[in-house]
């Protein structure tokens, strides 16, 4: 019996086990939805950017209006970037003089959304724009039959017929012990935490 992979998920909320490996190894990944969506973040590096510069982001081809220096451009990045047709919705923080963080929390953030560029730029050069996360939902790896679960932290509860549980309600996989699931039911499991900062590893077998 061959292990096919292995995944260390954060379970915030609902967790699915169908999105939690991809046949490699993933590092821990937070929960932010039902289906356990991963969204796309972005972080923007504009570099030596002071007062009077100016710059476009550039994303699936088409650039954005002109935004111009100021201490905090958080809201003019993210109203140049959600009027592109190809952008619905983001949410931009600041994390330093030159350095802003979007992440795209629209209903396709949760897939691959292609980088954003910094374009047209006056008066300065910027460092450049790194994917911090890419968006996306990952499967259960073809062939997979069985998994072996894992609870860290605190306590899940799962339940494998397409039902999600809820802290008390479902069964219950205490921290630090083990399920070697063989059921029927690998593509409906549904598992959450109990208590708060629970970690599930999962090692998918065929």
């Amino acid at each position: 019996m061959a292990a096919v992979s292995e995944a260390s998920q954060h379970v915030r909320g609902y967790g699915q086990l169908t999105s939690l490996s991809a046949q490699t190894l993933l590092s821990s990944i937070r929960v932010s939805d039902p289906d356990n969506a991963v969204q796309e973040v972005q972080t923007l590096n504009f570099n030596d950017i002071s007062t009077g510069d100016t710059f476009k982001l550039t994303h699936n081809g088409v650039e954005s209006a002109l935004v111009t220096y100021s201490t905090d451009m958080s809201t003019d990045i993210d109203t140049a970037l959600t009027a592109l047709a190809s952008i619905e919705e983001v949410s931009v923080s600041k994390t330093s003089l030159s350095v802003y963080v979007v992440t795209f929390t629209g209903a396709a953030g949760n897939t691959d959304m292609g980088a954003i560029t910094i374009t047209t730029q006056t008066g300065f050069t910027a460092t450049g724009v790194t994917e911090t996360t890419k968006g996306g939902r990952v499967g259960i790896p073809a062939g997979a039959k069985y998994a072996l679960i894992s609870a860290t932290g605190a306590d899940i509860r799962w339940r494998d017929d397409g039902v999600y549980p809820t802290a008390t309600v479902g069964n219950l996989l205490a921290e630090d012990q083990t399920l070697w699931y063989t059921g029927d039911g690998l593509d409906k499991f549904r598992l959450i935490e109990a208590a708060a900062s629970a970690t599930v590893n999962v090692t998918f077998y065929q």
